[in-house]
């Protein structure tokens, strides 16, 4: 999903911006709530640390300390998917900039802020901060390692530990369900909607029983896998840029044009071509294609799981 958006709008990149500013603190319950809740800024970051699978960005997180003695988090980009590279360095800079301000509750008080030389210092966003240049690859903010120390704004001990009970009954569920995430990084591969739950299973290393009997612990079956995770695929495809429905049916693994559409209208009620038209904001950005982005976390499995049950 954040491969289609960002190709779709690297025409228009003001748009990657857009949404970035969308990640509001509040939007990454329940971990925001853990972190804004937390009792200091180094308890906040000790947090981040270890519910860091919880969160959407693809870069890698470390710790930094400069020759000046100000500490900070570094976003390391190098092992981010070339093709989508520059769109997850301007979101998560933006993003992460726009967390840290919302967390302080105003101006979050940098020392500094280092970004790459391409693409980042050009867009079209305040940091309200001194921004110097990084290294090529990553982004780093930096502040007086006494605000450590700091009580957040927002800090509540019975909330914080309300919030984190719920992170880490998420990491178990995680753990639960990593077989279903393999699945699904199989579909997603080109030509994954093709493979048979029994070619899955050999892939997975285990048999097709247990594969059953796992989903179906989840109140899955392997057709409901596949079947969601086509929807969620179409619906993207339609509304992020004008690729044909033919080519569409073709990626999602269809022999026949007609089998997409039939079962594009048991998904949704509509034809591919009307759910395009009822969407279509005449050049603007298509509904729902920003709110996708800023929702990533949702694709974590238990909202996948749950929007399986629906259909």
């Amino acid at each position: 999903m954040q491969r289609t958006f960002a190709h779709a709008f690297d025409c228009d990149r003001t748009l990657w911006v857009k949404a970035a500013q969308r990640y509001r603190i509040f939007a990454y319950d329940p971990w925001g709530f853990a972190l804004v809740t937390a009792p200091t800024l180094g308890d906040m970051f000790e947090l981040n640390d270890r519910y860091a699978s919880l969160n959407y960005t693809l870069a890698q997180f470390r710790h930094v300390v400069d020759s000046r003695g100000n500490v900070g988090i570094l976003l390391d980009f190098s092992a981010v998917p070339e093709d989508i590279r520059d769109f997850v360095s301007i979101r998560d800079a933006v993003a992460f900039t726009t967390f840290l301000h919302d967390l302080w509750g105003g101006t979050f008080p940098f020392g500094y802020i280092e970004l790459p030389p391409k693409g980042l210092r050009d867009i079209a966003f305040d940091f309200r901060a001194r921004v110097t240049q990084a290294k090529v690859g990553c982004a780093a903010w930096l502040w007086p390692e006494s605000l450590m120390r700091a009580t957040l704004p927002l800090s509540d001990s019975v909330l914080h530990k309300a919030y984190v009970s719920e992170c880490d009954e998420l990491l178990s569920c995680r753990h639960r369900d990593a077989l279903l995430s393999r699945i699904l990084a199989l579909i997603e591969k080109p030509g994954g909607y093709d493979l048979s739950m029994a070619e899955i299973a050999r892939i997975c290393a285990v048999s097709e029983r247990t594969l059953q009997r796992k989903l179906a612990t989840l109140g899955l079956s392997f057709r409901d896998v596949v079947a969601e995770r086509r929807r969620r695929a179409a619906e993207d495809l339609l509304l992020c840029g004008r690729r044909s429905v033919a080519s569409i049916a073709e990626e999602l693994g269809y022999a026949e044009v007609s089998s997409f559409h039939q079962a594009f209208r048991r998904w949704t009620g509509l034809g591919p071509r009307d759910f395009r038209r009822l969407h279509d904001l005449k050049g603007h950005p298509p509904e729902g294609a920003i709110d996708r982005v800023d929702s990533a976390q949702s694709e974590a499995e238990h909202g996948f799981i749950r929007s399986c049950a629906h259909h």
